[in-house]
């Protein structure tokens, strides 16, 4: 913005001003005005903001005011801004109103909360004319028409317009009458007061390029049906990192997301655990009568659209853990499978089985009960090294080669219930059924930093569920059944955390989706929650009816979950059994 000129000083620039435009150097006459900041030339402005040259808009207004100058200027930007991301919405294109969401809307935040929430909402619907403020947005160009019409109400009643709004470059005998009549254009009644009512909130407008937010009786956002397009999850889990979502997207329909319930010939019990495999083409489970069952897609990655194969060896033989030695039967099952898919490793209480993937051979089985193996990992930086917790709370790093444990950890008072292990920072990170959490040095072994997790008061009977790092490799997720949280390793410091509402059904499972962005979650009663990771708040839910298509039993709810490596997709174990595939529709 300019500095205070004199007269004098005024009059001087205007007439170099006029010979700019006489020697039609209209480019720079329109630069010099911004840098000046005492022309504004409302007709500029007007074919600029028509045109959708937005950048150019936002630059020339900078000349005469800053965005947070006083409440007419951010009402202003805010108008400009909000056309600019609804014309991005309408192009389908996606990353580009996520983009600006954050980087050009997040302002407005710090005005009205509220408004800018209702604005990421629009992000999960495939049309946003389905919102009712927004029904009669009929293209860009009669808003951008509407839009001007506001932003030159909004510039009038702007007191920094008021000694340079609006001179037109005219003759020298027409310059008085001009002065004498700096603000020509008519201001709409009451603007003055609606700014100082509500200076930042959205009004309806004749376009319909104002949003608020719609809510039925129970306060849920009504989205009406909305296409959820492949990308609509990921896209609002994204917003929701940016701002707080009031209101959690309802998928209750069958034809509102994809789901398959894989083939299960075998016809087994409770899944205990679920792996979706690194190459993205199968789904490994494991029931509770110890019995693995291997789904494999042939000619495409995991899909909700395409059947599978439930997998066997030409020999017939069947992967199942060991139960002679079983000494608690209580035990939680645990496998894992190595990087390359060739070898498993799998319990269910008695002696831990390495298993070949290929011919369904039991390669080896060792260390019986007691103690229980309770969760294990192979070790990353070599597939002959395994990770085992045990009941006993004790950690062994066991050998494979040599047959042995090379190593014992000591440090934690309960059962062991989650290991992960982070190749950035060469640590393993365990937690306990008691909600202690241990990071170890994995060069040599040694105990680096222990932390208890903040248990939320009335909670402490839940259990601990497991820990996952993010792909950063530098925070990771821990799920209790009454809580959910994102820990940094260096400090151990508990950095986001969403706590189970009272009176609401536990966790029952929970992963994060393939890159990170999104978190999974299971419950008791048989809802999913989808959570955008950086500030943990839900944003879609989707009911049983969406996705368990013959319930055999009221009781029936996830116990198993887990994310597909690459894409937004996810797989859950229900416990009478089966396995299903749940997607986000393609648009």
């Amino acid at each position: 913005m300019s500095r205070i000129m004199s007269n004098s000083e005024k009059e001087a620039l205007f007439m170099i001003l006029q010979a700019l435009y006489e020697v039609h150097y209209e480019k720079t006459a329109h630069k010099f005005e911004q840098e000046s900041g005492i022309f504004f030339n409302i007709k500029y402005f007007e074919n600029e903001l028509r045109n959708g040259n937005w950048d150019e808009v936002e630059n020339y207004l900078l000349g005469f005011t800053e965005l947070t100058s006083n409440q007419h200027s951010v009402k202003l930007f805010f108008e400009i801004r909000k056309q600019r991301y609804l014309e991005a919405l309408d192009r389908k294109q996606t990353e580009k109103a996520m983009d600006m969401l954050v980087k050009d809307l997040k302002v407005f935040k710090t005005f009205d909360e509220k408004v800018y929430s209702d604005m990421t909402g629009l992000l999960g619907l495939e049309n946003f004319r389905e919102n009712e403020h927004l029904k009669m947005y009929v293209d860009e160009n009669s808003a951008r028409a509407i839009l001007f019409d506001a932003a030159k109400d909004l510039i009038q009643a702007n007191p920094l317009f008021k000694d340079n709004l609006i001179r037109q470059i005219l003759p020298p005998q027409q310059e008085e009458n001009l002065m004498s009549n700096p603000f020509p254009l008519r201001l709409v009644p009451q603007l003055e007061e609606n700014l100082k009512s509500n200076p930042f909130g959205l009004r309806p407008v004749p376009a319909g390029y104002a949003y608020r937010n719609v809510q039925n009786n129970e306060g849920v956002a009504s989205f009406a049906k909305y296409q959820n397009s492949e990308n609509a999850w990921l896209t609002l889990a994204k917003a929701a990192d940016e701002v707080t979502i009031t209101c959690i997207n309802e998928i209750k329909e069958q034809d509102q997301c994809r789901s398959l319930c894989l083939p299960d010939k075998l016809k087994c019990n409770k899944i205990s655990r679920l792996m979706c495999a690194n190459s993205g083409r199968s789904i490994l489970a494991l029931a509770s009568n110890a019995m693995h069952l291997l789904w494999k897609w042939e000619k495409t990655e995991a899909s909700a659209s395409v059947f599978p194969e439930i997998w066997e060896p030409r020999s017939g033989k069947l992967m199942v853990n060991d139960l002679e030695d079983v000494t608690n039967k209580e035990t939680e099952p645990c496998f894992s499978m190595s990087n390359n898919e060739v070898h498993l490793i799998s319990t269910s209480g008695g002696n831990i089985s390495v298993f070949s993937t290929a011919t369904f051979e039991r390669l080896s089985a060792f260390m019986p009960p007691p103690p229980a193996c309770t969760c294990l990992i192979f070790y990353p930086e070599d597939n002959n090294i395994l990770i085992i917790g045990a009941e006993d709370s004790n950690i062994m790093i066991y050998d494979l080669r040599k047959n042995a444990i090379i190593e014992t950890l000591k440090g934690h008072l309960k059962k062991i219930t989650g290991l992960a292990y982070s190749k950035e920072l060469k640590v393993l990170v365990s937690l306990d059924a008691e909600t202690q959490i241990c990071v170890w040095k994995c060069d040599t072994w040694d105990k680096q930093n222990t932390a208890a997790l903040q248990i939320p008061a009335g909670r402490n009977s839940a259990s601990a569920i497991g820990v996952q790092y993010q792909n950063d490799q530098i925070h990771f997720l821990v799920v209790h059944q009454m809580h959910l949280a994102i820990y940094e390793t260096v400090i151990l410091k508990r950095l986001k955390q969403w706590v189970v509402p009272k009176s609401s059904a536990h966790i029952t499972d929970a992963t994060l989706s393939s890159k990170s962005e999104m978190i999974f979650a299971s419950f008791l009663d048989a809802t999913i929650l989808i959570f955008g990771v950086a500030n943990l708040q839900p944003v879609w839910r989707i009911q049983p009816s969406a996705y368990l298509h013959a319930i055999s039993s009221p009781n029936v709810y996830p116990t198993a979950i887990d994310a597909h490596p690459t894409k937004n997709q996810f797989a859950l174990g229900p416990s009478d059994g089966g396995v299903c595939v749940i997607e986000p529709l393609h648009s």
